[in-house]
């Protein structure tokens, strides 16, 4: 279970990643693409861990929150015009 969300975490946030970094100017847009990027590696690297090495899942909160972090961050520079 934990390495399928792992993956479809990583996945759908890797699509988004590769599909909104080209278009990255600014220093909102910027700030939202590294907590995306950092928010990915904590979720999905500690289900990960967890699955293949029984590591502790203490940092995929953390994660999840720069998951948040990021998707509110390039919300709010669409919505500032940012997306030019």
């Amino acid at each position: 279970r934990r390495a399928a969300l792992a993956a479809a975490v990583g996945f759908g946030h890797g699509l988004a990643l590769v599909a909104l970094a080209p278009a990255a100017r600014g220093r909102l847009r910027l700030a939202a693409l590294a907590a995306l990027a950092a928010g990915l590696c904590l979720f999905s690297g500690a289900l990960a861990a967890n699955v293949f090495f029984a590591a502790s899942t203490a940092l995929a909160p953390s994660g999840g929150l720069l998951l948040i972090l990021g998707w509110l961050l390039l919300s709010a520079d669409a919505l500032r015009g940012g997306a030019r």
